[in-house]
């Protein structure tokens, strides 16, 4: 008995630590190819609210989509599944939506500003 409940803790811990490392969201972007420091007000904010935070997307009246992306503080915290989803990283939803994907240009920018702390700059 005492050896199918080390088994079963065994089963269990491995199966949490899987599931942690397949939801992760890779790499962003290596902090050395970041040359300059990525303004958040000049350059991640406009972005995000020209292409994310749009009416009936991401913006703070829509709850339906489950991101809000309005300022800085909620833009940080979703930015693992953000960079994820406009890098169209498998096992992420593509974005835009119905859309053609950012310019990688901009995305590394993107990549950038987390990869620096996400500063609110």
């Amino acid at each position: 008995m005492k050896y199918l409940y080390i088994i079963l803790s065994f089963i269990a811990i491995s199966s949490l630590t899987i599931s942690c490392k397949k939801d992760k969201a890779p790499d962003i972007v290596p902090i050395e190819s970041c040359v300059d420091t990525v303004s958040f007000s000049q350059v991640v904010l406009p972005l995000i609210e020209q292409s994310c935070a749009t009416t009936g997307c991401h913006d703070a009246n829509t709850a339906q989509s489950g991101f809000n992306f309005s300022g800085h503080f909620n833009i940080s915290v979703f930015s693992p599944s953000m960079i994820g989803s406009i890098r169209h990283d498998a096992s992420f939803v593509p974005m835009p939506f119905s859309a053609p994907k950012l310019a990688d240009s901009l995305i590394q920018k993107i990549g950038c500003w987390i990869a620096q702390g996400k500063l609110n700059n």
